[in-house]
């Protein structure tokens, strides 16, 4: 009897080990599958928060300007941008234009140092100047023909850069270009 009541403590001390086991091993694979899912959920955030930042110019005979978008579906945050030209480098692209000429600029954006928020969809004019409004100055249609042709060339070779962060923090790769 005492052999029969052995045998069954052994083989119940193995049942619960095996079961022991068993009930590590699903609990291992269901902390997997939940890491899995996080991190897809993780990602699918970051997706959705992405901005996609740009710079493009217009170069019509009558107006010239350069702007800054977000093409992205979330904001940019941008803690750096930089125009830069023959040495000289800038975080307002005004700057770095010199037409001898006197005028007002229709329109052009400064940056302060920190940071800027730029949300989805939106662009914004970085330096603009069109022919209608120099006209508007007073300024001879010869003058502003030259003065339309110097920013033109003046602003062949700028090189921006802009670097930001979507609204996580998470550092996004920087926008790099040679305007033309």
């Amino acid at each position: 009897m005492e052999v029969v009541q052995t045998v069954a403590g052994v083989m119940s001390s193995l049942v619960a080990v095996v079961a022991l086991l068993v009930a590590f091993r699903v609990e291992l694979r269901s902390n997997t599958r939940f890491q899995a899912q996080l991190e897809q959920s993780e990602r699918i955030a970051r997706a959705n928060v992405r901005p996609l930042v740009t710079i493009y110019s217009q170069a019509y005979t009558d107006l010239k300007s350069v702007k800054l978008v977000n093409r992205g579906i979330g904001t940019a945050v941008i803690n750096a941008i930089e125009f830069s030209k023959n040495g000289r480098s800038t975080r307002n692209l005004v700057e770095l234009f010199e037409i001898d000429r006197e005028f007002s600029w229709q329109d052009f954006r400064r940056y302060p140092e920190g940071l800027v928020y730029l949300p989805p969809g939106e662009t914004v004019d970085l330096v603009k100047i069109s022919e209608t409004h120099l006209i508007n100055q007073n300024i001879s249609p010869h003058n502003v023909e030259d003065i339309l042709k110097q920013w033109q060339a003046q602003k062949t070779g700028i090189e921006v850069r802009i670097e930001y962060e979507d609204v996580l923090g998470n550092p996004q790769d920087p926008y790099v270009d040679t305007l033309n």
